[in-house]
């Protein structure tokens, strides 16, 4: 799984780089394929919806729900920006029972460009009217942070526990 996901950013980037747009789950599965190749194993259309199915339903860490409510009690303003499809994300976030905490949420998809791209950032800053300034990112993945702060924003960044 962490080799696939490497993978998956990797190839996102490099296509953003290239100015080149994949949606991500389209990237997912044909990075599943490669490595599958890569060890003769045999990938279907029904392996590829079984992975979009578990990407989607991955449930949050179990910290998270209590975090963010403090965070919307505390009178943060939150919001979602993602590489994945809206509608990935929306069921990733209806799963965890999570949905209802951000006022709106934003996806790559929405500017063509996946993060760290400034696109992706400044997508979101024209969309909520904002100052880079006045935007904060917390996220597990360093380049989500560096694109971030790279963008003007301040960043947090979520060290894995484990």
């Amino acid at each position: 799984m962490r080799l696939w996901f490497a993978n998956l950013i990797m190839y996102s980037a490099a296509l953003t780089v290239a100015g080149c747009y994949v949606p991500f789950t389209d990237i997912g599965a044909a990075v599943m394929k490669m490595l599958a190749d890569t060890q003769h194993i045999k990938i279907d259309d029904a392996d590829k919806r079984e992975l979009t199915e578990k990407f989607s339903t991955m449930p949050p860490h179990p910290e998270v729900p209590a975090a963010l409510r403090r965070l919307r009690d505390a009178g943060f303003r939150l919001f979602t920006l993602t590489d994945n499809l809206l509608e990935v994300q929306t069921r990733q976030l209806e799963h965890g029972g999570i949905v209802d905490l951000f006022e709106r949420r934003f996806s790559a998809d929405g500017v063509k460009h996946h993060k760290p791209s400034p696109q992706a950032y400044g997508y979101v800053e024209k969309e909520r009217g904002v100052k880079p300034t006045q935007l904060c990112l917390i996220a597990c993945h360093t380049w989500d942070t560096l694109g971030a702060v790279k963008a003007g924003w301040e960043a947090a960044l979520i060290a894995d526990r484990q």
